[in-house]
């Protein structure tokens, strides 16, 4: 049997403190007492719990009580391998999977990057937010060193205006980290940037059967690039933080 509370060591390692997750996406009451127990006994600073929004008895315990902290609203989306390929086809702009990237390129991926996390969970809850961008670039390296997956990237100008981290696992192709440099934006590289993303791992995906990228409720220009190139809504989840009083 899956166990209620999965302990993340890289996440309490970095910020310090002890950090669980929550395994399941509904409350009974005998999992909120589980759950408030660890907490409140000191056992976890902290425990993430992403919720599903429509469960009556769920809402009704997280009302009731006290600590739970609504930081982001995570919308997941998804899409077929085989509905992108039958779709009528969208226009595949010139991009590259960066492989060696120069010390520019460094530079203008972290310029792109440099307010992803202003609309993540960790800038939106207090505790964690001095931290959030240390958070994103620590991912981006991780990118950049070959460690996650493979990066995306779209020219204009010789500069790199919108870039994409490519995972595969368990045969679903997972896009993260979308982002596109503020100077840019406005000018259809968010949407260009998913479709190369999508086109990458449906051709070079090792066994990838559907493709997913995940954001926030709030991030509303995101949402319309994701649906706008085929992706339909798969779950809706309240991320919560509950801390220890």
């Amino acid at each position: 049997m899956l166990k209620l509370i999965e302990r993340l060591g890289w996440d309490s390692n970095f910020f310090q403190i002890q950090i669980g997750k929550l395994t399941e996406n509904r409350l009974t009451p005998e999992r909120h007492y589980e759950a408030m127990s660890l907490v409140g006994g000191g056992e976890l600073d902290c425990l993430y719990a992403f919720l599903d929004p429509m469960d009556e008895i769920t809402a009704e315990l997280v009302a009731r009580s006290h600590g739970f902290l609504l930081a982001d609203t995570r919308v997941v989306y998804t899409m077929s391998k085989n509905t992108w390929l039958e779709s009528p086809s969208p226009p595949i702009p010139r991009y590259i999977e960066l492989t060696d990237p120069k010390r520019k390129d460094i530079e203008e991926l972290r310029q792109a990057a440099a307010d992803l996390h202003t609309v993540s969970r960790f800038h939106f809850d207090a505790h964690f937010r001095n931290r959030a961008q240390t958070l994103y670039n620590i991912w981006l390296n991780q990118y950049l060193n070959g460690e996650t997956g493979k990066l995306i990237v779209i020219r204009d100008a010789e500069r790199i205006v919108a870039f994409v981290g490519c995972t595969v696992e368990d045969g679903i192709g997972e896009l993260v980290l979308v982002s596109v440099h503020p100077e840019a934006r406005g000018r259809g590289f968010g949407k260009k940037v998913v479709i190369a993303a999508c086109d990458h791992l449906t051709k070079h995906g090792n066994g990838v059967e559907e493709l997913k990228v995940k954001t926030q409720l709030r991030n509303v220009p995101a949402n319309r690039c994701y649906e706008g190139a085929g992706f339909r809504v798969r779950s809706v989840e309240h991320a919560y933080h509950i801390w220890r009083e």
